[in-house]
């Protein structure tokens, strides 16, 4: 059996720990095969991912100290589908597979791990990996039904697994998932997929073994109209992606097309780029009767503002397959209504604001809560800021003549300028009181009623200045 390195806890936990237990849980890094890694899992070891100390603490599981993954471990809570049913229908069988402490005849809870060839040694590999294989291991019918199950902090690279004991069923496997089949698959994507049932017909994926087909089948509800003949080519090669390991092409934006210059960060400006998110978030999940024409001339604005050279053909069948998809009474919407809209929209030059993102996520970030992703994002903003700020700011100008030309409020300008140890307000005193000195030490017999005439300076401020300048 395949050895790999694994960190297991030094102690075990028949029983769900409480939060004393997670502080103090201590791992070991360990070579173990897949059965030795089930008989830990009995007996109730915690396990985890390999961080850049041998030995250490729960608490040292941070993203920081991330070294590298030999698996990935699907998590499931509350499952609307049985352990047994799980492993009789999944396409790809788990390495291992067990019901975790909390399962019982009425909830469902269990763990699938997948083992790797080859160990995984980034964050933003890790989630990607995570994701990619969540959707080819279940078919488009069971993945619908599992999904919400799914724990999502199963993203991260740097979750603790607890183990399970004796009561429970475990199953192995001699899965061994390959990392360079599976990268192939990313490389070779040339196409933009509506879904995974599309992904799963291009790529035929047999259980523990991934093989890549030649050939693509023809989409079933391809629509041909009596387009021109120069529009017929279906254009395959929309938004080349740059050198983007981080985002992949996407139906619903162009975010492979964003330069990434940090992928530590969990926000990324990119208000400077063109790039869109064709949005589908609806609060009825349909598009309602009234409010059709007006979405889809949004819809297919943001299409054309992610693909500028986009063919009429293309435009209309994505159009298509979004009224299909998100639309209420698809049918009543035709397909000549769909391609005169289309050829008016086709007609716009320029790249329009409407469907553009300022910001965008890391998806190696993913697993974050809401409030946490509300924090980071912040902190990219005000960053971003900050840098805009320092780029234009004019140390000559007061703040209102700066947030007037910057676009930002005073205090902000003000917060900004401070962190970096400019105060406008002190240094035009310092400046006032350096124009004051120099007429001061010419006129010393002066009185104050005079040295205020001739500095245009309140007499009160004039004593105050004496005062600093005899310190």
């Amino acid at each position: 059996m395949k050895q790999f390195e694994v960190s297991v806890s030094v102690d075990t936990y028949p029983s769900k720990p409480c939060k004393e237990d997670y502080e103090d849980m201590v791992f070991r890094r360990t070579s173990l095969n897949v059965q030795e890694l089930k008989e830990h899992i009995l007996e109730g070891h915690s396990f985890c991912h390999n961080f850049s100390r041998n030995v250490f603490m729960s608490f040292f599981t941070a993203n920081k100290n991330f070294s590298d993954a030999n698996f990935l471990v699907f998590d499931f809570d509350h499952s609307p589908v049985s352990f047994e049913y799980v492993l009789s229908n999944i396409k790809i069988k788990p390495s291992i597979s067990f019901q975790t402490l909390s399962n019982s005849d009425t909830d469902f809870r269990f763990k699938l791990i997948y083992l790797f060839d080859n160990p995984i040694t980034t964050i933003q590999d890790y989630k990607f990996k995570t994701d990619m294989l969540f959707n080819f291991a279940f078919n488009k019918k069971d993945y619908e039904i599992i999904k919400p199950a799914m724990d999502m902090s199963c993203y991260s690279a740097v979750q603790l697994f607890l183990g399970t004991n004796e009561n429970k069923k475990i199953e192995i496997t001699d899965t061994v998932i390959s990392l360079d089949l599976l990268n192939q698959v990313v490389e070779s994507k040339e196409k933009v997929f509506d879904s995974y049932e599309e992904l799963f017909n291009h790529y035929q994926i047999a259980s523990n073994d991934l093989k890549i087909t030649n050939d693509c089948p023809k989409k079933e509800n391809h629509i041909q109209l009596p387009i021109p003949p120069n529009d017929l080519n279906m254009n395959d090669t929309l938004g080349t992606p740059v050198n983007n390991l981080i985002y992949c092409k996407n139906p619903y934006n162009n975010f492979h097309a964003a330069i990434i210059t940090d992928s530590t960060k969990s926000y990324f400006f990119v208000g400077d780029q063109h790039i869109y998110e064709l949005s589908t978030y609806l609060r009825s999940n349909k598009v309602e009767d009234g409010k059709r024409h007006k979405t889809m001339k949004y819809h297919l604005i943001v299409i054309k503002n992610m693909y500028p050279s986009i063919s009429l053909n293309e435009m209309f069948n994505r159009m298509r397959w979004l009224v299909d998809t998100y639309y209420s009474n698809p049918h009543q919407i035709d397909d000549n209504q769909i391609y005169r809209m289309c050829k008016s929209i086709i007609k716009i030059e320029k790249r329009t604001n409407t469907g553009r993102r300022k910001y965008i996520l890391n998806p190696a970030f993913n697993y974050l809560s809401k409030a946490d992703k509300i924090r980071e994002f912040q902190k990219c903003k005000s960053e971003h800021t900050k840098n805009e700020i320092l780029l234009s700011v004019d140390l000559n100008k007061d703040y209102k003549e700066l947030s007037d030309e910057l676009g930002y409020c005073s205090s902000t300008i003000r917060k900004h300028l401070k962190s970096e140890g400019f105060d406008l307000v002190k240094m035009k005193s310092d400046e006032k009181l350096k124009q004051f000195e120099v007429i001061y030490l010419s006129n010393k017999d002066k009185s104050i009623r005079e040295l205020s005439s001739l500095t245009g300076v309140s007499k009160s401020q004039v004593s105050r200045y004496i005062k600093r300048l005899s310190q």
